[in-house]
């Protein structure tokens, strides 16, 4: 939002398809902010008994998974940067946030949420994590034979030190996001 005089309006011109467009004047508010502001909106699904809780519960967590599985397809495309993944500590101040200003149940559902998320990239099929052993015994019942102990070994400890500099990079874009006063 931009700080703007009250009494006067604003001219807005935009381009659309190559032709210049004049929107109608666009008038301050009473303390002169004006702009696009973020904004949003819960939505609470109220349940009266279990047979209602049950499917609501399936739906939101369903819906949260697409979410995660969609987030994670964007970052690992490159339409999220990785300067825009966040950590530990960014998790401890959001959720310390939460629990001050929504209350102790919604901190109680971030922690779930974060559960999931956990437990979604614990599944991925990559070697140092448990979705990597579900690989390496996939292909052991396709191929009938064990993967040998010498490649399994190699690239576990090869993914688990690319998970350790993730981790870095995570911590470190965690920190440079608190300094600056971005969480």
């Amino acid at each position: 939002a931009a700080i703007s005089d009250t009494k006067k309006p604003v001219s807005i011109v935009v381009l659309r398809n190559n032709q210049e467009v004049q929107l109608k004047p666009v008038y301050a508010g009473k303390d002169g902010k004006l702009g696009i502001e973020q904004s949003y909106s819960e939505k609470y699904t109220e349940t009266k008994n279990l047979k209602e809780l049950i499917p609501a519960t399936v739906h939101y967590v369903n819906y949260n998974i697409g979410f995660m599985v969609y987030t994670l397809g964007k970052l690992f495309t490159g339409k999220i940067p990785m300067s825009e993944m966040n950590g530990i500590i960014a998790i401890t101040k959001i959720g310390t946030e939460i629990i001050a200003y929504k209350g102790i149940f919604q901190g109680l559902l971030l922690t779930a949420m974060i559960s999931l998320n956990l437990a979604l990239i614990n599944i991925l099929p990559i070697p140092a994590l448990d979705g990597g052993h579900l690989l390496f015994l996939i292909i052991e019942k396709i191929t009938g034979k064990p993967v040998s102990k010498k490649f399994v070994e190699i690239l576990s400890n090869f993914f688990f030190y690319l998970l350790i500099a993730l981790m870095v990079l995570i911590l470190y874009n965690d920190i440079h996001a608190w300094i600056i006063g971005k969480i």
